[in-house]
């Protein structure tokens, strides 16, 4: 069965097209996205779409058993083979902007990683009748995001700009806050998770260069801020584990672990070895960053706002 993935990029077109190339056990290739097609005009041209086709095992997208009223376990399964697949994209988007940006010394816009599609073709009669009868999950992905350009309407900005003063004060904090949230949108999981953590830091750690040793004297107050769920404690260990890391936190209760086996991923995040790659960097890292990112936003959120006073 042969797994299709695509994702768009705004805005940019490549003249002329790549030729399909080869890529984490598939084929690649690049083409021109076109806007709707209107009798008797030109096609507007949008930008282009990166796609991915390999061969996969159908049972991997097989149907889980669900009596759930909501289909919650289905919906489950269907997003962790998104997120699965959308870190090949990423992994391949990567390669692409990189290679561009040290080719021509230019920044180069961002991969839709968060809107991934993905459907599944058959090979064989046997694969073809799975899809029939809906046993396997075969087409899927970001389908409730939008991509048309609207402008964005922001209301009662008068409101908003009430605390302006207080908020001068903390120019620094807005700004590494918000350098944290564009990352968040770019999927870019580990520049958010350095930015929010440097939030929390400035605010809790008083600067101290042992931040460990600070953040765990405000244990409680760090812990009222981090949510950390069973799937959040789940993803940092699978982190810690891929990039050999040693794990302190034993379950998602033990505060002072988690604290320290944050700390320490953040430490890992900021250093890189060329020739200790998978110490570094995995395909699903920045799926599981997620869980990670999410509680750190969180808090670095409700830590600013508390500080300039915004109700």
């Amino acid at each position: 069965m042969r797994l299709n993935a695509h994702c768009f990029i705004d805005e940019v077109v490549f003249d002329p097209l790549p030729t399909q190339f080869p890529i984490r056990d598939g084929m690649a290739w690049i083409s021109i996205n076109h806007g709707p097609y209107k009798s008797g005009e030109k096609q507007e041209v949008l930008g282009s779409i990166l796609h991915y086709k390999v061969l996969v095992d159908p049972n991997e997208f097989l149907r889980p058993e669900d009596h759930t009223h909501d289909h919650s376990i289905q919906f489950k399964k269907i997003g962790e083979l998104l997120d699965k697949y959308r870190g090949i994209m990423y992994e391949i988007a990567a390669t692409i902007e990189g290679l561009i940006s040290i080719s021509t010394i230019k920044s180069f816009p961002p991969f839709r990683i968060q809107q991934v599609m993905i459907n599944l073709t058959a090979d064989t009669h046997e694969e073809q009748e799975m899809i029939d009868k809906e046993l396997i999950s075969y087409t899927f992905g970001d389908v409730g995001v939008a991509r048309e350009k609207q402008n964005i309407v922001v209301n009662g900005i008068d409101k908003i700009l009430v605390p302006i003063a207080t908020a001068n004060d903390h120019l620094s904090a807005l700004a590494i806050y918000t350098t944290g949230v564009r990352a968040l949108e770019r999927f870019d999981m580990e520049v958010a998770f350095s930015s929010f953590f440097r939030v929390i830091e400035g605010y809790l750690g008083d600067g101290s260069s042992r931040v460990e040793q600070a953040l765990l004297k405000k244990e409680t107050e760090v812990t009222s801020l981090l949510k950390i769920t069973t799937d959040t404690f789940a993803a940092l260990h699978r982190i810690l584990t891929n990039l050999s890391l040693p794990i302190t936190s034993k379950d998602k209760s033990d505060n002072r672990g988690i604290i320290s086996d944050i700390v320490l991923l953040r430490h890992k995040l900021m250093h890189y070895n060329l020739k200790q790659q998978d110490h570094h960097f995995y395909s699903a890292m920045r799926i599981d960053l997620r869980y990670l990112v999410n509680q750190l936003h969180r808090a670095a959120f409700f830590l600013i706002r508390e500080d300039i006073e915004l109700k």
